[in-house]
């Protein structure tokens, strides 16, 4: 029997297990890849707030706050 792309085998079968195995490493994939570009975020929202602590300093230093 042949199967259409992305059918489901017969439940039980080898082919089933690893059509099973497959996609759960899809959608680990898929969470690993949304995690990444959260961290990027956040890693770029510190960037901003040492960038504007430092602009803050800078001014409270030379009297323009």
């Amino acid at each position: 029997m042949k199967l259409m792309m992305n059918e489901e085998p017969p439940y039980g079968t080898m082919a089933w297990y690893f059509y099973e195995i497959d996609e759960r490493q899809r959608q680990i994939y898929e969470l690993v890849f949304d995690i990444d570009q959260k961290l990027a975020k956040v890693k770029d929202l510190l960037n901003e707030i040492d960038i504007l602590k430092a602009q803050l300093e800078t001014n409270v230093n030379v009297g323009k706050i």
